[in-house]
């Protein structure tokens, strides 16, 4: 069993945290009574949302619907993790779902709202997970190698492989679910132009795309896509996928606000930052208005699921009115990201204090151009406090770092 790893249980009933020196905590509990089961399902998810929320980068969260009279309510609480699956990768969370194989099965093959399960997480046949053996578990989504985090599993190397070879999914052996898995393990790995290639390939494969289903993984292939030409510095060639990824959003979350409306939110900052990219100002701020009045709507009804992002669009507000002259309205709206980080900060400071750091840091910026140096410096001294202990090396904030420590004794 590997060490060092905080594993949440989540069952149908309770939830519970793991230690951290990863001890496997199995929690069985009953059917509820049918009077019972609205109430029980609602607090599950509420379970599932604090602990998105809570849980420290590199958790793992276990959903537990293995007893089969469970299945029911299960469904639901997956279908509820579809939903959450971008705050799940952006957070670093791993998420296991143990379940009798034949009703994975099932679910996989008859269930729409489950379109995307084998993407959301490894399913792990319970009678394969006991007490003494559920390390087993992890080994579905470790890499190989000593490094955590280093290289795809074998799983993947080997699904890369038929990738390359035939160029097609089917015939790769890949449904679009496990594709997508490949794309961000790949993004992970900063495989620009092999994440696009596989991109693309599922855009192939959704070319007529008619299910809400198949629309929303089309507008998901798109956005990752996009991210990969950008990356590559093609904002020309990334701009059209993002454009498209919004307008497939749009029509969806009419259709279903609470099933698409995330994802909008998110298509529309990633389109923000492409428009500013290629010097289209006031589309970009158009785009993040759009986004935060979405993430404002989302927090209202749950604050502890979507505040995080709602945060980051405030940021990226900040900068497209910053980027106009709009001094006072970029200093409210980082203002106010930087008041969500600190309530969230205060509520588990190791989750969320690197994005509070880079919210001050933003802070300071604003204060340094409306001529407030005195006080940009003070803010920036405590954004580089709160981020130094996070700075490990090889980590983006060891990256970022040097240049806040430079620019802070700029400003001596």
């Amino acid at each position: 069993m590997r060490h060092g790893a905080t594993i949440v249980v989540l069952t149908l009933s309770l939830w519970l945290w793991g230690c951290s020196g990863s001890e496997w905590i199995p929690t069985p509990g009953p059917t509820p009574p049918a009077a019972d089961l609205e109430a029980a399902r609602k607090q599950l998810l509420e379970n599932i949302d604090h602990a998105i929320a809570a849980q420290a980068r590199g958790a793992i969260l276990v959903l537990d619907a293995s007893p089969s009279d469970r299945h029911g309510l299960a469904v639901d609480n997956v279908s509820y993790l579809n939903q959450r699956r971008e705050r799940l990768r952006r957070r670093k969370l791993r998420l296991i779902l143990l379940w009798p194989t034949d009703l994975a099965q099932a679910l996989m093959g008859g269930a729409p709202d489950l379109w995307s399960m084998r993407a959301l997480a490894p399913v792990v046949d319970a009678a394969d997970v006991q007490r003494e053996g559920a390390g087993r578990a992890l080994d579905f989504i470790e890499p190989s190698g000593d490094r955590q985090g280093a290289g795809l599993t074998p799983l993947q190397q080997a699904q890369w492989q038929r990738w390359l070879a035939h160029r097609q999914l089917s015939a790769a052996q890949l449904s679009i679910a496990d594709a997508f898995v490949l794309i961000d393990a790949l993004r992970e790995q900063r495989e620009w132009q092999a994440m696009a290639d596989l991109s693309e390939g599922v855009l192939r494969e959704l070319a007529h795309a008619g299910e809400a289903s198949q629309r929303a993984e089309r507008a998901r292939a798109l956005q990752w896509l996009s991210l990969a030409r950008a990356s590559q510095g093609d904002r020309l060639g990334s701009l059209a996928p993002a454009l498209e990824t919004v307008e497939i959003g749009e029509k969806l979350a009419a259709q279903n606000f609470a099933a698409y409306a995330p994802d909008l939110a998110g298509s529309l900052n990633n389109l923000s930052i492409r428009l500013a990219e290629g010097g289209d100002r006031p589309g970009g701020l158009a785009a993040v208005r759009r986004a935060v009045e979405l993430y404002e709507k989302l927090a209202a009804q749950n604050f502890a699921a979507y505040a995080p992002d709602l945060a980051t669009s405030l940021n990226n507000l900040s900068n497209r009115l910053a980027e106009g002259g709009e001094r006072p309205g970029g200093m409210a709206a980082i203002r106010r990201a930087v008041e969500i980080r600190e309530k969230l900060a205060a509520q588990n400071f190791a989750a969320y204090a690197p994005d509070l750091a880079m919210s001050i840091n933003n802070l300071s910026n604003r204060l340094a151009e409306g001529g407030e140096r005195a006080e940009a410096r003070a803010v920036l001294q405590r954004a580089i406090e709160i981020l130094r202990p996070f700075a490990l090396p090889g980590t983006v904030h060891a990256e970022r770092l040097p240049g806040m420590e430079r620019r802070l004794a700029q400003w001596g």
